[in-house]
């Protein structure tokens, strides 16, 4: 995928435990998953849509892009 992103993953690598506590908020986002699957998204799609969503608000507030 390229140098950003072998930065992005070593970045990933050494923050594991910060990496851990956004996941952990995410994944307790229970309200946002169930109104996407009363959209129509099963739960699998939802919870990535999720992360995909909190990912990009991530990389905005951290300016990684």
């Amino acid at each position: 995928m390229g140098q950003r992103y072998e930065l992005l993953l070593e970045h990933a690598k050494t923050n594991k435990k910060h990496y851990q506590n956004v996941i952990a908020s995410i994944d307790g986002d229970t309200d946002s998953v169930d109104e996407l699957i009363e959209a129509g998204y099963t739960e699998n799609e939802a919870r990535k849509i999720i992360y995909v969503l909190n990912g990009e608000l991530i990389s905005k507030l951290t300016n990684i892009n």
